[in-house]
């Protein structure tokens, strides 16, 4: 009888044990330099990294066909002239409208 109870005994401080060494190793895969959390932070940052690519992309695709309508289109050329630099041909008048 007695035995037995040492052998429960011995038990239940093994499971304790093992209980113990578990939490210890998923407490450590979660909260180490390399572990879970920081995988998925470091994911994260990749995905809105990638987002910021493509954006950049199409900026760039954009820029790039405003440089060659600008480099090859007399009327884009006179356009922006007019609209940014207030520039006129001779004897033409320019009208300012004012918003209310």
């Amino acid at each position: 009888m007695a035995k037995q109870k040492k052998i429960r005994k011995d038990r239940k401080l093994l499971k304790s044990i093992y209980l113990a060494l578990l939490i210890i190793a998923i407490l450590f895969l979660l909260f180490n330099n390399q572990g879970i959390i920081k995988y998925f932070k470091l994911k994260a940052e990749i995905n809105e990294l990638d987002e910021e690519i493509v954006k950049s992309q199409k900026e760039i695709k954009r820029l790039t066909m405003e440089i060659d309508s600008l480099k090859h289109s007399d009327k884009k050329i006179e356009k922006i002239a007019r609209e940014k630099y207030h520039m006129k041909r001779p004897n033409e008048e320019e009208l300012l409208i004012e918003k209310q």
